[in-house]
């Protein structure tokens, strides 16, 4: 370790404060008197009667006595259906007593076959050429030089 004993700093390299500043930190700095008014936010009509109808049905609910209450009897009335609901339910019992009964010996026997038709050499060939001219190899080409050949002879005007 060092022996060098620590050093305070100088007065001058102090950083300085402003003198009202550091006369009110000092002696204190007197606030002004001033009032707090407290407001409280008065709740609208609308809340007001909402909160009020809430109320009353809780203590219509907390005060509720049965025995204000009369007592009824129920007439149970049975609807009859329409003929047009007795004919849909007798046909239908109708079509399944027909079902139920049904005698299958009466049906003819039948053999299925499959027959398997296999395609013509055109349907073939139809089929082929799109995929042929996809994978078509243009290696096996040959280079051609092109001469134009006109049908046509040129006859002169006379």
């Amino acid at each position: 370790m060092t022996d060098v004993a620590p050093t305070s700093p100088k007065l001058e390299d102090l950083p300085k404060i402003d003198r009202d500043i550091a006369k009110a930190l000092v002696h204190g700095v007197e606030l002004k008197k001033v009032e707090t008014h407290e407001k409280q936010v008065l709740p609208s009509p609308t809340e007001i009667i909402q909160e009020k109808t809430h109320n009353e049905i809780c203590d219509g609910i907390t005060h509720f006595t049965p025995e204000r209450l009369r007592r009824t009897s129920t007439d149970e009335k049975q609807v009859l259906p329409t003929p047009q609901d007795i004919k849909q339910e007798k046909q239908h019992q109708e079509l399944t007593h027909n079902i139920e009964e049904f005698d299958s010996g009466k049906l003819n026997p039948v053999s299925t076959e499959e027959k398997v038709i296999l395609p013509s050499k055109e349907d073939i060939l139809r089929e082929k050429a799109p995929v042929e001219a996809a994978h078509f190899d243009k290696s096996a080409l040959k280079h051609v030089e092109p001469q134009v050949k006109h049908g046509c002879e040129v006859v002169e005007a006379q």
